[in-house]
């Protein structure tokens, strides 16, 4: 399993899967990701398994710590070991920093809490561990997992701020 980072070539199976596994209030517009790629601010990964697309990364780094913003395998991949490769192979280059990721609100009844539950499981397996931090994301209710690092609000968002501006702050605010 390889991460490599899109610079023009792979875009169009990337942005594929990035608008098929994310739902539309959780997607940031993929133009300005690829062009906080393109300012070093931001890391957009296509992960390869044997010269095979097998899903994306993107990463936003500040400082001492990696948030893994998006996360997903190809769907004819899923379900086969390849998102454990692939998120520990994440983890490994990324051992130096805090790492972390947002996952949808296990906490609240919803329709497909199974699947929420289901993604927890999967992260909590591979390596990581809850941080009791809540944050609502552009309207949406998540659980911040690290690596089992501590971290705060201020150092969680400190990446969103680095990548799209101070003004985020009114858009994720932490839950208490």
């Amino acid at each position: 399993m390889e991460a490599i980072e899109v610079r023009g070539r792979y875009v169009r199976e990337i942005k594929k899967l990035y608008i098929s596994a994310f739902p539309k209030v959780e997607r940031k517009p993929f133009w300005l990701m690829m062009l906080n790629q393109k300012r070093g601010k931001m890391k957009i990964f296509y992960l390869s398994d044997n010269n095979e697309f097998a899903g994306l990364a993107v990463m936003a780094e500040h400082n001492d710590r990696a948030l893994l913003l998006y996360f997903a395998i190809a769907e004819n991949k899923r379900d086969c070991g390849y998102g454990s490769k692939a998120l520990k192979m994440l983890m490994k280059r990324y051992e130096k920093k805090r790492f972390y990721l947002e996952i949808e609100s296990t906490k609240k009844e919803c329709e497909n809490k199974e699947i929420r539950l289901r993604r927890k499981s999967f992260y909590i397996k591979n390596g990581m561990a809850e941080t009791g931090l809540n944050v609502n994301l552009f309207g949406v209710e998540m659980e911040v997992l690290s690596n089992g690092a501590l971290l705060g609000y201020d150092e969680y968002i400190e990446p969103y701020e680095k990548n799209f501006g101070k003004w985020i702050r009114r858009k994720i605010r932490e839950v208490k």
